[in-house]
Formats: structure tokens, C-alpha cells, sequence
């Protein structure tokens, strides 16, 4: 359970918590970041004291369009920086259109669906007389070939 006083620090901590310095958070109370107590000039006696869960409220309320602009600077730069990447890419030759590579595929398939089609009337007499096994060594032989052909492809 915790207490009540939990959540106050000072306002180097505040400081330290945020990643700034103090006098910005001097600046902040001034500008209307909740104080629980102020401190005496030079921190000598008493040290300014601020609830953490209200500086935070507080922060994200006075901050958050600005908050929200740099996220969406952020995303504007990675989409920039990821148009460009892939600009590059294409420069360089490394990435290839899509309209191409579904061309160059189509082609690939009507050749192999052409040659696969004359397997039957090629294979038809030598297939006669041949046993189970025989037949099915001769059929992968065939189909081997095919793809042996695939691979050398050209359109």
C-alpha cells in the first residue's frame, strides 16, 4: 500500500525524471506545474516539492499537441526515409517490378504446363509392356526433365 506522500519529489528529481534541468522545471511551475510546496530561494531550508502524478498530468495536458506533432514528424520522416530506401532499391537494380515478375512467372507456367502436356503421347509407347515400378521410374525421369527444362526457362 502506498502512502499518500509517495509520489512527491523534489524538484531535481522532477528534473531528473523528465531529462531536463531544474530551472526548466522551475520555469514549468511558473508556467502552472502543480507545487506542493515551494521552496525558499537557493534550497537552503526548504526544497520545492512536487507530486510526480500531478507533474505528469500536468506535462501531458500542456504538452500534448506538441507531443503529437513530433510523433507525427516521426512517422512523416520513417515514410520518407522508407520511400527513399526503396528508391534506392530500385536504382540499384536490387528490386524488380511486380508487373515484370508476374509476366516472366506467367510465362514460366504456360511452358511448363506445354511441355507437361506432351509427357502422355511421348511416353505413351514407351510405357507399354513396362511393370508398376518401371513405369513410375520412367514417369519421374519425365517429370525431372521437365523441371531440369523449367530451370533453364527463357522467354
Amino acid at each position: 500500500m502506498t502512502k499518500p506522500d509517495d509520489d512527491i519529489r523534489d524538484l531535481d528529481d522532477i528534473a531528473r525524471i523528465f531529462h531536463v534541468t531544474p530551472p526548466t522545471v522551475r520555469k514549468w511551475t511558473h508556467d502552472g506545474l502543480p507545487v506542493v510546496e515551494r521552496g525558499t530561494r537557493g534550497g537552503a531550508r526548504h526544497r520545492t516539492r512536487i507530486s510526480l502524478r500531478a507533474a505528469v498530468g500536468w506535462y501531458f495536458a500542456s504538452h500534448g499537441e506538441r507531443l503529437a506533432l513530433i510523433r507525427a514528424r516521426t512517422r512523416l520522416a520513417h515514410e520518407q526515409s522508407e520511400t527513399a530506401r526503396l528508391k534506392n532499391e530500385a536504382t540499384r537494380t536490387n528490386l524488380v517490378p511486380a508487373d515484370l515478375l508476374e509476366r516472366e512467372f506467367c510465362g514460366l507456367l504456360s511452358h511448363i504446363i506445354h511441355e507437361a502436356r506432351k509427357i502422355p503421347d511421348q511416353l505413351a509407347p514407351q510405357l507399354e509392356g513396362q511393370a508398376i515400378a518401371q513405369r513410375k521410374a520412367t514417369l519421374e525421369r519425365s517429370i525431372f526433365a521437365l523441371l531440369d527444362g523449367a530451370v533453364g526457362y527463357r522467354a
